[in-house]
């Protein structure tokens, strides 16, 4: 079990950074970046299918709606499908294409106390990898084209952890927060509007899990005194404070969506119902090989496969039904997680779907991702109710359970 964990977050974590480490490095995508690509294909294959092994519903809806919405997943790879060996190869290749409609099948992934407490567990050390990623190359963190893919690679999790953090050691809450500020401060830095707000949403959103909860985190019991501190700071060193924010006080008013979604919607009159197919596509113009200040080169194109806009993107494939059968699966469960829990951990899992389907409305992309992964898990914890009834003493209880095994090295399989 541990073995399968961690081959699929290695795996995965190093799919979603080996085209931005490749071209930041300069490095040919020759036979050698192939090779390793189906190196890390074929371990995240091979792990994700060992990890499902809880295929019980505890909802008939969740069951009916879900297999709905899987059944209608693969009418629409179906009907994208090509045996190109281009096309094969793009499929594979791009995140946003194939993938996604594999990605939901990460509800049937074991959710037994061992395994929650390991995964947790993996994801404080990808935030270790984190830091030691910010204190080496601290560059790579204020470039953008590989700022984005770490953060949301090595950091992300950091933040499900921090919305569990009555369960966890004084230790891991501490350099769960630290990370987050950070990953706020880079988004900030480089002006990426929608990353800063879903980073800070999850802050926020654990400071108030752990308002009511009994046991509050020292970090959260001073964090209206830090929010003080560095309101004072900010506004006491112009120099540092303009440096922060000066790229996105020039993006405030941007507008970086109108034109491809109106170009969009006139591609997609004639399929708005049934969408077009995995490898749908869309007419927008770009002129391509300009380079900007932080770093973006936009490629040449006329026909896009995604379109930035996590509901948008499920209707160019699926349409309207593809894009009310996932609502129909992800809202119940942020409801039932949020307001139908008696336990934070099942909780934060219900505000963590919230807050991505808030997120989806400026970005949110399906795709192979470690955060796409950790909603779908989200979404099947919601619909536990063998979970939501439990106490925190319970999950306390079952998850230092689970450490001991892990300390002594057994599991219970």
């Amino acid at each position: 079990m541990k073995f399968n964990i961690i081959t699929l977050l290695v795996s995965i974590t190093f799919l979603s950074l080996l085209d931005v480490l490749f071209d930041y490095a300069g490095l040919p995508k020759s036979s050698i970046f192939a090779s390793i690509w189906i190196l890390f294909v074929l371990a995240f294959l091979f792990s994700f299918f060992r990890l499902l092994t809880d295929f019980k519903f505890e909802s008939k809806y969740f069951k009916y709606v879900f297999v709905a919405f899987f059944l209608y997943g693969l009418i629409t790879v179906l009907r994208g499908w090509s045996f190109d060996r281009p096309d094969l190869t793009s499929f594979l290749r791009v995140p946003h294409v194939f993938w996604p409609f594999l990605m939901p099948l990460f509800i049937f992934i074991d959710k037994k106390f061992f395994t929650i407490s390991f995964l947790m567990e993996c994801f404080y050390y990808l935030g270790l990898v984190f830091l030691l990623v910010v204190l080496v190359f601290p560059h790579l963190l204020v470039f953008r084209p590989t700022s984005e893919p770490i953060i949301f690679a090595l950091a992300f999790t950091s933040g499900f952890l921090l919305l569990n953090a009555i369960y966890l050691s004084k230790t891991k809450i501490n350099l769960s927060f630290l990370i987050l500020i950070v990953s706020i401060l880079c988004t900030i830095y480089l002006a990426r509007r929608t990353s800063a707000f879903l980073f800070i949403l999850i802050l926020m959103s654990s400071y108030l899990l752990s308002l009511f909860s009994k046991f509050k985190p020292f970090i959260f019991k001073i964090f209206p005194l830090l929010v003080v501190v560095a309101t004072v700071i900010f506004f006491s060193f112009a120099d540092f404070s303009k440096l922060l924010t000066s790229n996105l006080n020039e993006r405030l008013d941007e507008d970086t969506r109108s034109d491809v979604i109106e170009y969009f919607m006139k591609g997609m009159k004639k399929d708005m119902v049934f969408g077009k197919g995995m490898n749908g596509k869309y007419f927008f113009p770009t002129g391509g090989g300009e380079e900007r200040e932080d770093g973006m080169v936009w490629e040449e194109a006329d026909d896009r496969d995604i379109i930035e806009n996590g509901y948008l993107q499920l209707m160019l494939s699926g349409g309207y039904i593809h894009l009310i059968l996932f609502l129909l699966v992800a809202v119940p469960a942020a409801y039932k997680g949020i307001l139908k829990s008696s336990n934070q951990f099942t909780r934060s899992c219900g505000v963590l779907v919230f807050i991505w389907l808030l997120y989806m409305f400026a970005y949110g992309e399906p795709r192979l991702s470690i955060g796409y992964m950790l909603i779908w898990i989200a979404i099947a914890v919601c619909y536990k109710p063998s979970l939501r009834n439990k106490t925190d003493f319970d999950i306390t209880l079952g998850l230092n359970s689970a450490k001991s095994q892990l300390r002594y090295g057994y599991s219970q399989e």
